[in-house]
């Protein structure tokens, strides 16, 4: 964006082509096996340490108070096979969790305003108990109807802690398999991103700045300043992923230039 800026004030800033798309009913459409397989890739065996602290926020007329939790590995490598625990989550010494003190301290650093009150909480916790607890928070969902219960196969409750997290992990799958592909193949130029990370790749010494790509949850941004990327993007997104079971949502598509797409 500041190189757009640069270029625009200079008078020979090319036109950037922007793409708003959103996913049709996104946490229904999740892959319960899929997404567990992804978690299975990303939360290692190892244990982590979780301490939790209280951000004390002025508010108007009174205070505000969040609590946070903060977990780091504690163990890179994999432990064996502990021993059966008479209770899931055991109190560790606070001297167990100073790499998750550490992580709470750091995010303070990076706030103003704000009293941080550490709570004296520590807990470990192994990335397998993590992984049970979120496969049965994924395949133990009911729904109680007149006379009858369902069980929920597809999709992720709304509502939970981890449903927007979860999601965006699954279509940050989604896009790493689809959607940078057609980025890189512009010359170079990829980009990825979720709620909180965007990337641009490429343009650094072409004379076309580098595309880029936004995502919060189910609702993707795309910048590029090719119009055949672009097109290609507005086109692949809206013949949807059946390998995924997403489909976006054609009326709230948005661009900036002329095309047409079956909705």
């Amino acid at each position: 964006l500041r190189r757009h800026r640069n270029a625009a004030a200079a008078g020979d800033a090319p036109m950037p082509f922007v793409i708003h798309v959103d996913v049709r009913h996104a946490f229904d459409s999740v892959d319960i096996e899929r997404v567990t397989a992804l978690l299975a890739e990303c939360i290692p065996d190892g244990r982590f340490a979780v301490s939790q602290h209280a951000e004390v926020s002025p508010a108007q007329g009174s205070c505000r108070v969040a609590y946070r939790r903060c977990a780091v590995q504690s163990d890179p490598s994999p432990p064996p096979p502990p021993p059966p625990l008479p209770f899931p989550s055991p109190v560790i010494p606070a001297t167990d969790a100073s790499g998750a003190h550490a992580a709470a301290a750091r995010s303070a650093s990076r706030r103003y305003n704000a009293v941080y009150v550490d709570q004296d909480r520590c807990a470990s916790v192994s990335g397998r108990e993590a992984k049970s607890l979120l496969r049965q928070h994924l395949r133990g969902n009911y729904v109680r109807l007149p006379g009858r219960w369902l069980h929920q196969t597809r999709g992720i409750p709304q509502g939970s802690v981890a449903s927007s997290l979860l999601c965006s992990l699954y279509l940050a799958d989604l896009e790493a398999a689809h959607l940078r592909p057609i980025l890189r193949d512009d010359g170079g130029v990829g980009g990825g991103g979720s709620s909180t990370e965007a990337a641009a790749v490429g343009g650094e010494s072409g004379e076309r700045p580098p595309s880029l790509m936004l995502r919060l949850i189910d609702d993707f941004l795309i910048v590029t300043y090719s119009r055949t990327t672009a097109l290609a993007l507005v086109h692949r997104m809206h013949a949807g992923f059946p390998d995924y079971g997403v489909v976006v949502n054609g009326g709230k598509t948005a661009v900036n230039f002329d095309t047409w797409v079956e909705v």
